[in-house]
């Protein structure tokens, strides 16, 4: 959960442009920023907070975000090895 008061808020709209990426990259497009916000990746939802009319991120957030889905693709590929047999 955001803490306004505490965190680095960024617009939602330009959230993408802080998200790290490799040297060369395209910064994800704000739609893209904004799927992860509606709907997540692998069930992990990018936390917002909405002030006044505008919806803001926070830099801490897209850390846990980037954090959980890692964690939740690593859970996967784990968990479709072991149904196959394969070793962990």
């Amino acid at each position: 959960m955001i803490q306004a008061n505490v965190e680095h808020l960024v617009p939602l709209r330009t959230a993408g442009a802080i998200v790290p990426r490799p040297p060369g990259a395209p910064a994800p497009h704000r739609a893209t920023v904004q799927r992860w916000a509606l709907h997540g990746v692998r069930g992990v939802r990018l936390e917002t907070v909405r002030i006044g009319g505008s919806v803001y991120t926070s830099r801490e957030a897209l850390s846990r975000f980037i954090e959980r889905t890692n964690a939740a693709d690593v859970a996967t590929v784990l968990a479709c090895r072991t149904q196959e047999g394969g070793a962990a």
